[in-house]
């Protein structure tokens, strides 16, 4: 299925990855053309199956040399779970053992068979759960690092080694992952126009900083994980009256809390250096409530929230005239982007948000497609920026 001239582009993705992070361990550790070509034709069919109903989601680590026997040294300092004997790597084997091992804590491992015959899987590592600001246990543990397939959605498979990914593979095509909205001057500085004058700010600065961003991709993320696509809209206060002039219809929501809130009490608790139950339920409390936003965000139609991170309207339609500037490919760096994307490619939910993001500067939209991107939209002088894919980035599992 794959052409060769696409393997040697993930290849080539794989050592420009590997130099521009200063890795020199995942420069040195490019796959061979067949394993990668094979195992990626695996998973990603085995992506494309359902079990129970339910699309198959997996991860596959591969340690060519491993064995039912060695794969405890393999895994070095990870728990594994070596199998009695080996299974015969498949599209079918894979749908089966797939929903057995939730890849946010555990791979399957596959190696090359017998004789260097075919592949088969070996066994499982575990490794526990990314630690991220929601989080007081900070023990999970980095991934092998090694040639690792992950799909959550159908038709896509995020090529990593370890945590670090390469890019993503999606319906034939392949892209290298880049630094998300995130990571962009233009971007941040925008925020944080609006956060400085923030209370929170003022008082933590970098700390409120921080938990907030991580707020914003917990949304996205979440809302991403639910497969159901959805737009999300950032509304600063003072752009609130011209927003109004652009929503149809929708649920509005009179009074609700702000996420806001429950960030200041993380932060006066962290501060305390107590730390302890009381910032556990804190951090829980937060997270529940990013989810909840997320989930809003499922209803056709957009989630307004504003810089406070409370909701104000769900379901709603966004009513902007089209968008008839320029639509640029966001970067990181705060020089103007020159790569032109046209709009004709997408579709309603991304031209209705770029026309309000457009129209209503200093918004910001996310955009969750139901097959796995999360697409940013930013309004930059006379043009928009749009970021193809804010979760094919740096990290596995952001």
């Amino acid at each position: 299925m794959l052409e060769p001239s696409l393997i040697e582009e993930i290849r080539a993705a794989w050592r420009s990855v590997g130099f521009y992070r200063n890795h020199p361990e995942m420069t040195r550790a490019v796959p061979a053309a067949t394993d990668l070509k094979a195992l990626l034709e695996m998973v990603f069919f085995a992506s494309l199956q359902q079990e129970e109903r339910r699309a198959i989601q997996v991860r596959v680590v591969f340690l060519p040399d491993a064995t039912t026997t060695s794969l405890k040294q393999a895994a070095n300092h990870l728990e594994s779970l070596p199998f009695a004997q080996p299974i015969p790597l498949a599209v079918e084997s894979l749908r089966k053992l797939a929903p057995a091992f939730d890849q946010n804590i555990a791979t399957l491992v596959a190696a090359r068979g017998a004789e260097r015959k075919g592949y088969e899987l070996v066994g499982a590592v575990l490794y526990g759960r990314i630690a991220s600001l929601f989080d007081t246990d900070l023990s999970s543990l980095p991934r092998p690092p090694a040639l690792t397939l992950s799909t959550r959605v159908p038709g896509s498979v995020v090529i990593s080694y370890g945590d670090s990914v390469v890019g993503r593979f999606d319906k034939g095509h392949f892209s290298i992952a880049k630094p998300g909205p995130m990571a962009s001057s233009p971007f941040t500085h925008q925020l944080l126009q609006v956060l400085a004058n923030h209370e929170l700010y003022q008082r933590y600065e970098n700390g409120y900083w921080f938990l907030y961003r991580k707020c914003l991709e917990r949304i996205y993320t979440s809302a991403a994980a639910h497969g159901h696509g959805g737009t999300v809209i950032w509304v600063p206060d003072k752009q609130l009256d011209m927003a109004r002039g652009y929503l149809q219809a929708g649920r509005e929501i009179v009074d609700s809390p702000a996420g806001e809130e429950l960030i200041g009490k993380v932060l006066e608790e962290e501060n305390s250096g107590q730390g302890g139950e009381l910032l556990a339920r804190y951090k829980r409390r937060l997270g529940e409530y990013l989810d909840m936003l997320a989930q809003l965000s499922c209803v056709d139609g957009a989630l307004i929230v504003d810089e406070h991170l409370r909701p104000l309207w769900f379901a709603a339609h966004l009513a902007a005239p089209k968008w008839a500037k320029e639509v640029f490919e966001g970067t990181h760096q705060s020089i103007p982007p020159t790569e032109k994307i046209e709009l004709t490619r997408f579709g309603t939910r991304h031209n209705s948000a770029i026309g309000f993001v457009g129209h209503c500067p200093s918004t910001i939209g996310f955009i969750i497609s139901e097959d796995g991107p999360v697409r940013a939209v930013l309004h930059v002088d006379e043009a928009v920026w749009l970021w193809p894919d804010a979760l094919n980035t740096v990290f596995l599992d952001l």
